[in-house]
C-alpha cells in the first residue's frame, strides 16, 4: 500500500519540477543561439482570504503547487510563473475546526502581469439539530435548542430543530415544556456539545408517566383494625386519627378509588368517605376525608317471677325503665359500642326480690339481649364457674327442673329461680357443648341460709381414634417396612396389611388429623386415601391405604436465563445424579426415581461460580409420577465481559478485549517464566488464570474491569518439565498439571494435582505425580467435575481418573487407560456425556458412563482428510458442533462437524484458512471465534448459522495484529 503512494508523489514531484524548469532551459538555449533578448517575464500568483476561522485551508494552483492559511490575510504562492501562463487557483483542502467552506473569486485566467486579486471567501457550515424521543404518552411537550428554536413533539419518534447550529458551535437541547394529560418528565440525554461535521442526530428524550401519592385524613377513629383501599388493593391499616397515605403511588390521569375494606372494632364503628374518587393530574391528592363515628347498641333482655308491681330498672344510674310483667325488655337510649352498661334494680316490686345477671359488662358490636332479670319471693340461688367451655351448647339444669344455657367461652352461670332454705339441690349436664364433655363437680347439697356459688363445670375435648385398612403390601426383601404417621406424632410400622387403628393418639373432636406415609416399603408404593379431615363426633375408621409395585418416573423441569454457553450450570437430585448443562430449557436427570421416594434438585456449581445466580423453585417433593415443573431460575445470571487471551511464542500472554461488534483492543501482554506457553485457563469466578511453561505454572490475577493479567504475590508454582499442559476443575479448587515426560527423562509423562488457595491463586501440590502414557497431552474435566481424561498420544491410548472433590486426589477409572487409536487432541460436550478424541486424519466418539466414568465407542473412526493431521481440536460451547484444524503438506483447512444427540457426527463441511492452526477459540456469546497459527497476527471468524441452529458458514475476517506469535488462544465471558 506504501509504495503506490511513494510513486505517485515521485510523479506529481517530477511533472511539477519539470513545468518550472522548462522556461529557465529554453532561455538559456535561446541565449546560446543569440535570442535570450525574447525571454518572457514571470509573475507571482496571490491574493486574500477572508472569513477563515477553522484550521488550515490549502490552496492549489494548476493542480500543484500549494499554500496553507491558518487566518485571513494575503497570500502568494512560492512560484512565480512564466507570462502567458494560464493558472486556475483552486481549495485542495477545506478548514475543518470549525467546518467551512471556502470558494474562490478571480481564481483563474493568463499571466500578463502580477495577479494579486484573488478573493478567497471562508463561511463556517451548518448542521441541523435532531434525536428521538421515546415514551411519549402525554401531549404538549416543547423542546429548544440553544434557549430558542422552540419545537413541539407530539408523540415518540425522530425529531429535527428548525435552526441549524454553526459547525463548533455549542448545542444545547433542554425541555421548556414538560407532557401533560398525563403529566409526565422528560430528561434529555447527550444533550449538549460542539457541532463538527454533520448533523447532530443522537440526541435521546426519555419520558416517563409522573406518579403521584393517594391520601387524606382520618377523624372520629377510636376502634382498632380500620382497613382502606384504593382500587381494590393496596391496603393501609390506620391505627390513629390523621394523615394517611398509601404506600403505591397512581399515575398521572389514573383513576383513584378509596374504599373501606375493614371498618374497626374494639369499639365497633362505622367509618364513610368522603372525596374518595378521582383522577390523578399533575400532584398528590391530599384531600380524602375519611370520618369515623361509633356505633351505638340498645340494651335489653328478660325478666321472669315477675308478679309484683313496681319494678323500675337502670341503665348506667338512668335511662328509667318500668316493667309491669314477665317478658323482654329494651331500654330506650342506646350505649356506644366499647362503653360499658350496668343494668340494675332501681325499685323492686312489692313483696319480691329481683336480681339482675348479664354476660358482660362492655358493649361490643351487636345489641345486648341476654340481661336476665329473675324475681323471686324468698329462697336462695345456685351459681358457679364453669371452664374449658370453647365451643356453645352448654346446658345445666338444677333438680331436674330450671336450665341454663352458657354462651362458648362462658366463664360463669346462675339459676334464677330460688331454692328454699333447707332443701336440696343437684346440678347436672342436660347437654354437653360440641365436641366436649363436661363433669360437676360440688354440684350436689342442702341450701343452708346462703346462696351456693361454689359449683364447677369443667370441659374437655372429646377424643377418638383414627383408623382404616391397608391393602396390596408386602414387606419386601430388605425388611423396609411401611410407615405410617398421624399429624406431627411418632410414626407407626406395620408388618402386614388389613385393619389398623392409631390407638395410643386420640384426636379431639374438632381438631384436624392427616395420615401420611413416612417410609415406603421396598420396591412398592403405598398411597393414602381419606386420610385427613376434621374429627367428628365418632372415630375414624375409613383410611385406606393402598400399597402396589412402585413406578421409576423422570425428574426435570426448566432452566430459564442462562445466557453465554460457558456459563456451566451442576445440578444435583438427592446429592448425586449430577446433571450439567450451559443453556436455556427442559432438563431431565439420568437417573429415574422411583414412585413414594422422595426427590430434591440442588445446585452443585453455580454458572461462573457465581453466587446466587441461579435459583431451584419446587425443587423437592414425593414422586408420584414424572416431575416436570421444576424450575431453575438464573435471572441473576450477569455477563458484561469478553476477553480473548493469546500465548505467544516468546514467552508472554496477550489479552484482547472483545468489544460487542467483536472488535479487539489488544491490552499490554504480561511476561511468563518459561518459555513452551500452555493455553491459558482461567477458575469459573475469572478471579484467577494459569499457564504453564517448561519451568512451572505462572498464575495470574484478572482485573475484572479490563480484563488485564497482573501476576499474583505468590509468584510462579516451580515444576520444570517439556510441553505441559493444564485443565482447571470446575469447581474452581484444583488444578491439573500434565507433563509431556518425566523428569527422568524416560518418555512417559505425569499428571500433578495441586490446590488452588482461593483468596490470593496461589498454588499448593495435592498428592504425588501420577504416571501416564507415552506424550501425554490435551486434559479435559467434564463438566459435573468428576472425571479427568487424558490422550497418551505414542500410547494410543485415553487415560481416565475419577476426581474426589473434596480433596481433589485423582484415582484411575477402571479399565483406564482406554485404547482409542493415536490421539493427539480431546474435546468434550458441556453436558459431560461425549467425548471426541482427534488424531492423524481420524475423529472418533467416545460415550461416558455417568457413574464410573469409563468409555464406550460410539462412533468408529470418521477419515476427515486422507493423509492429513489433525493440528486442533474445539468443542462448541453450545456443545452442538466441533471445529478441527487439518495439515496436509502445506495444504491447510478447518472442518466443522454437527454433532448429534446421540454423540454421532452428523454432516461436516470445510472452511478456509492459508494457515496451519494451532487452536481455534470459540466465543461463549456471539458467534465469533480466534485462529492462531504461530504467527504475529491473529485471524478472527465469523460464525454462521440458520434458523436450526446449524452452523452454514464459517468466515474469516481481516487479521489482527498480535505483534507477536500467537500459539495458543482461549476467549472467556464474565
Amino acid at each position: 500500500m506504501t509504495a503506490p503512494v511513494f510513486t505517485s508523489q515521485c510523479l506529481r514531484f517530477s511533472f511539477s519540477s519539470l513545468r518550472r524548469l522548462i522556461p529557465p532551459m529554453l532561455a538559456v538555449l535561446l541565449t546560446a543561439c543569440g535570442g535570450g533578448s525574447d525571454a518572457p517575464a514571470n509573475y507571482p500568483i496571490g491574493g486574500s482570504v477572508t472569513g477563515l476561522s477553522g484550521g488550515t485551508l490549502v490552496l492549489q494552483v494548476n493542480d500543484g503547487e500549494t499554500v496553507s492559511l491558518s487566518a485571513d490575510g494575503t497570500f502568494q504562492f512560492p512560484s512565480e510563473l512564466p507570462g502567458g501562463t494560464a493558472y486556475v487557483v483552486s481549495v485542495q483542502t477545506q478548514p475543518n475546526n470549525p467546518a467551512q467552506t471556502c470558494s474562490v473569486n478571480r481564481g483563474s485566467g493568463t499571466l500578463n502581469a502580477a495577479v494579486t486579486d484573488i478573493a478567497v471567501l471562508c463561511a463556517p457550515n451548518a448542521y441541523r439539530i435532531g434525536g428521538t424521543v421515546s415514551g411519549l404518552v402525554g401531549t404538549g411537550l416543547v423542546l429548544q435548542n440553544n434557549g430558542g428554536d422552540d419545537l413541539t413533539v407530539a408523540a415518540d419518534g425522530g425529531f429535527r430543530f428548525t435552526q441549524p447550529v454553526a459547525s463548533g458551535a455549542r448545542y444545547s437541547i433542554t425541555v421548556k415544556t414538560q407532557p401533560s394529560a398525563p403529566a409526565q418528565t422528560c430528561t434529555v440525554n447527550d444533550a449538549s456539545a460542539l457541532v463538527t461535521d454533520r448533523d447532530i442526530d443522537n440526541v435521546t428524550v426519555q419520558c416517563s408517566t409522573d406518579v403521584h401519592q393517594i391520601g387524606g385524613s382520618v377523624t372520629g377513629l377510636t376502634g382498632k383494625g380500620l382497613v382502606l383501599q384504593n382500587n381494590a388493593g393496596d391496603d393501609l391499616a390506620v391505627d390513629t386519627d390523621g394523615h394517611f397515605q398509601f404506600a403505591t403511588p397512581v399515575a398521572s390521569g389514573a383513576g383513584y378509588v378509596v374504599t373501606v375494606r375493614t371498618q374497626p372494632g374494639e369499639p365497633s364503628q362505622t367509618c364513610s368517605v368522603d372525596r374518595a374518587t378521582g383522577t390523578v393530574a399533575d400532584q398528590d391528592i391530599t384531600d380524602v376525608k375519611v370520618q369515623c363515628a361509633t356505633n351505638a347498641y340498645r340494651i335489653g333482655g328478660t325478666v321472669s317471677g315477675l308478679v309484683g308491681t313496681g319494678l323500675v330498672l337502670q341503665n348506667n344510674g338512668g335511662d328509667d325503665l318500668v316493667v309491669n310483667a314477665n317478658g323482654s325488655f329494651r331500654f330506650a337510649q342506646p350505649v356506644a359500642s366499647g362503653a360499658a352498661y350496668a343494668v340494675t334494680v332501681r325499685t323492686q316490686p312489692g313483696a319480691q326480690t329481683c336480681t339482675v345477671n348479664q354476660s358482660s359488662p362492655i358493649v361490643a358490636g351487636a345489641d345486648i339481649t341476654d340481661v336476665r332479670v329473675l324475681c323471686t319471693t324468698t329462697g336462695y340461688t345456685v351459681s358457679g364457674t364453669v371452664s374449658g367451655n370453647t365451643s356453645g351448647g352448654l346446658v345445666l339444669q338444677v333438680n331436674n327442673g330450671e336450665t341454663v344455657t352458657v354462651p362458648a367461652n362462658g366463664t360463669r352461670f346462675q339459676f334464677l329461680q330460688p331454692i328454699s332454705d333447707g332443701a336440696g339441690y343437684t346440678v347436672a349436664v342436660r347437654t354437653d357443648p360440641a365436641g366436649l364433655a363436661c363433669l360437676v363437680s360440688h354440684g350436689s347439697g342442702t341450701i343452708t341460709h346462703a346462696n351456693v356459688t361454689n359449683v364447677q363445670v369443667s370441659c374437655s375435648p372429646r377424643m377418638h381414634t383414627v383408623g382404616g385398612s391397608i391393602s396390596g403390601y408386602v414387606i419386601g426383601p430388605d425388611n423396609v417396612r411401611l410407615a405410617l404417621r398421624l399429624n406431627d406424632k411418632t410414626p407407626v410400622s406395620f408388618d402386614e396389611g388389613g385393619n389398623w387403628t392409631f390407638d395410643s393418639t386420640p384426636v379431639a373432636v374438632g381438631a384436624s388429623y392427616a395420615v401420611t406415609v413416612v417410609s415406603q416399603p421396598a420396591d412398592q408404593f403405598c398411597e393414602v386415601t381419606h386420610g385427613s379431615g376434621i374429627m367428628g363426633d365418632a372415630n375414624v375408621t375409613n383410611v385406606q391405604v393402598t400399597c402396589g409395585p412402585s413406578t421409576p418416573h423422570t425428574i426435570g423441569g426448566h432452566i430459564i436465563g442462562l445466557t453465554g454457553n460457558d456459563a456451566n450450570l451442576v445440578l444435583q437430585n438427592n446429592g448425586g445424579d449430577d446433571l450439567a448443562t450451559n443453556a436455556d430449557g427442559s432438563f431431565a436427570f439420568p437417573i429415574k426415581v422411583d414412585s413414594g421416594r422422595p426427590y430434591k434438585v440442588t445446585i452443585k456449581y453455580q454458572p461462573r461460580l457465581q453466587a446466587d445466580a441461579c435459583t431451584v423453585r419446587y425443587g423437592t417433593g414425593t414422586v408420584t409420577g414424572d416431575v416436570g415443573d421444576i424450575v431453575i431460575d438464573c435471572s441473576g445470571l450477569r455477563m458484561s465481559k469478553r476477553v480473548a487471551y493469546v500465548s505467544n511464542g516468546n514467552g508472554s500472554v496477550t489479552a484482547h478485549a472483545v468489544g460487542t461488534d467483536d472488535a479487539l483492543t489488544k491490552l499490554d501482554p504480561v511476561a511468563a517464566s518459561g518459555a513452551r506457553l500452555s493455553m491459558l485457563v482461567a477458575d469459573p469466578q475469572r478471579r484467577f488464570a494459569y499457564v504453564a511453561s517448561d519451568v512451572g505454572i505462572n498464575a495470574y490475577q484478572i482485573n475484572s474491569t479490563t480484563g488485564a493479567l497482573t501476576a499474583v504475590p505468590a509468584g510462579p508454582a516451580p515444576h520444570p518439565g517439556v510441553f505441559q499442559t493444564l485443565a482447571m476443575h470446575p469447581g474452581g479448587g484444583f488444578l491439573y498439571l500434565i507433563d509431556w515426560v518425566k523428569g527422568d527423562g524416560s518418555v512417559t509423562g505425569t499428571v500433578s494435582a495441586f490446590r488452588i488457595d482461593r483468596d490470593t491463586g496461589g498454588l499448593m501440590a495435592i498428592g504425588l505425580p501420577i504416571d501416564l502414557g507415552v506424550w501425554p497431552s490435551s486434559p479435559v474435566i467434564d463438566p459435573t467435575g468428576r472425571f479427568l481424561y487424558i490422550a497418551n498420544t505414542h500410547s494410543g491410548s485415553v487415560s481416565a481418573f475419577s476426581i474426589d472433590e473434596s480433596s481433589g486426589l485423582l484415582t484411575s477409572v477402571s479399565g483406564s487407560p482406554f485404547a482409542v487409536g493415536f490421539p493427539n487432541y480431546l474435546a468434550i460436550t458441556p453436558n459431560g456425556r461425549f467425548l471426541y478424541v482427534g488424531g492423524g486424519p481420524d475423529l472418533l466418539s467416545y460415550a461416558i458412563d455417568p457413574a464410573s466414568g469409563a468409555l464406550s465407542e460410539v462412533v468408529a473412526s470418521v477419515d476427515l482428510g486422507g493423509n492429513s493431521n489433525i493440528t486442533a481440536l474445539t468443542m462448541d460451547p453450545a456443545g452442538d458442533h466441533i471445529y478441527v484444524g487439518l495439515f496436509e503438506f502445506r495444504i491447510n483447512k478447518g472442518v466443522t462437524c454437527a454433532i448429534t444427540s446421540t454423540g454421532g457426527l452428523g454432516e461436516c463441511q470445510d472452511f478456509s484458512t492459508p494457515y496451519r492452526i494451532s487452536s481455534f477459540a470459540v466465543d461463549p456469546v456471539h458467534g465469533f471465534a480466534l485462529l492462531t497459527h504461530q504467527s504475529s497476527y491473529i485471524t478472527p471468524y465469523a460464525i454462521t448459522r440458520d434458523g436450526n441452529g446449524s452452523v452454514i458458514s464459517v468466515t474469516p475476517g481481516p487479521d489482527y495484529d498480535n505483534s507477536v506469535g500467537a500459539v495458543y488462544s482461549t476467549i472467556l465471558g464474565w
